[in-house]
């Protein structure tokens, strides 16, 4: 059972309904839990489920999580020296594996779709790992190889937002990550996210999070120490 986007919900060991079918058994279960160090929606992020359930029917198609599973829970009930190491390693695999098979499904997940298609993907990933260049609709369409209409008409329709809003949204989360990071000035930061000076920086970034990036560092560091 995997619960999404931190859903309040009560693990009980007695049903909370009445049931025709009962499971009288020893029940071994293992809880974990992961987080992202900002409330920065992605597109990605947002495509997590809010709950997923795994039958055993499920899990014997999926080979590798049926392995991974008997693993985690061998070195969970072992406790041999290193077991924790492996637990920690073995359950973000579970992760990983729980958010492909939602993602397979491919229900009402355009972004999913995104990144599998040829132009569109490859563009998402250009914006990623170079968010600092002047990209513009023409610049992106040419690299990926189609007309400038259909790329911005595509991209919408797949990601579910414009290009430029986009391309902000991913400038603003690698501006958090430099933030966080209090060696590098604010002038810095505006140009390795692709802004002319930290004025235009400093704009962008209070449209998006209603703050000045000197506030939100400030709050970040404030938040460390407390």
């Amino acid at each position: 059972v995997f619960v999404g986007h931190g859903g309040d919900h009560t693990l009980s060991s007695y049903r909370v309904t009445p049931s025709q079918q009962d499971y009288d058994a020893e029940t071994h279960l293992l809880c974990g839990y992961f987080g992202f160090r900002d409330p920065i929606p992605s597109p990605l992020s947002e495509s997590i489920p809010q709950l997923l359930v795994l039958r055993s029917d499920d899990i014997d198609q999926l080979t590798w999580l049926k392995t991974t599973l008997a693993h985690l829970s061998a070195e969970y009930k072992a406790q041999t020296p290193g077991a924790n190491v492996v637990i920690d390693k073995l359950t973000e695999v579970v992760l990983v594996e729980l958010i492909r098979f939602h993602l397979s499904r491919g229900e009402e997940n355009n972004f999913v779709a995104a990144l599998y298609d040829k132009q569109i993907g490859k563009s998402l990933q250009l914006l990623h790992a170079s968010p600092e260049k002047a990209w513009t609709l023409e610049t992106l369409s040419e690299e990926v190889g189609v007309s400038r209409a259909v790329f911005a008409k595509r991209f919408k329709s797949l990601v579910g937002q414009p290009m430029f809003q986009y391309l902000t949204a991913v400038r603003m989360r690698r501006a958090c990550e430099l933030l966080r990071q209090p060696n590098y000035h604010l002038a810095d930061i505006a140009e390795m996210v692709g802004y002319s000076s930290d004025v235009a920086f400093g704009k962008a970034f209070r449209d998006h999070f209603s703050q000045t990036p000197a506030k939100w560092r400030k709050a970040h560091q404030e938040a460390l120490s407390g």
